[in-house]
């Protein structure tokens, strides 16, 4: 008779505080829950602003990368214009050095009919 009210004191004390464990047990797992929420969005805000910087230097080389490629290019540029220009200016100096041996042909023409 003894153990059938221990077991039966010891039931209604399980029940009365199942209860709570739940609660606690809820308040816990809401918890647990709610660091683990709070730790992946600051794991993502970690990585969000690595990729950022990661992405900022990828940005800033590849414009480097093209700053020296236009300064090869325009160096190339000026060497192709140095060049034609040159070959201009040879081209229009031999059409002066002809025009001016016409001239003198036809100078000398001249003068031998007088």
């Amino acid at each position: 008779d003894l153990q059938g009210r221990c077991d039966v004191g010891q039931q209604q004390a399980l029940e009365a505080n199942s209860d709570c464990w739940q609660e606690k047990l809820d308040t816990a797992v809401k918890f647990e829950k709610d660091y683990g929420e709070r730790r992946l969005e600051e794991t993502l805000a970690k990585v969000n602003q690595a990729a950022g910087s990661e992405k900022e230097a990828a940005v800033a080389a590849a414009r480097e990368e093209e700053r020296e490629t236009a300064k090869g290019q325009l160096a190339d540029l000026e060497k192709k214009m140095t060049g034609e220009r040159e070959a201009e200016v040879e081209r229009l100096n031999q059409v002066k050095r002809e025009a001016l041996a016409e001239l003198e042909g036809k100078l000398r023409v001249e003068m031998e009919k007088r």
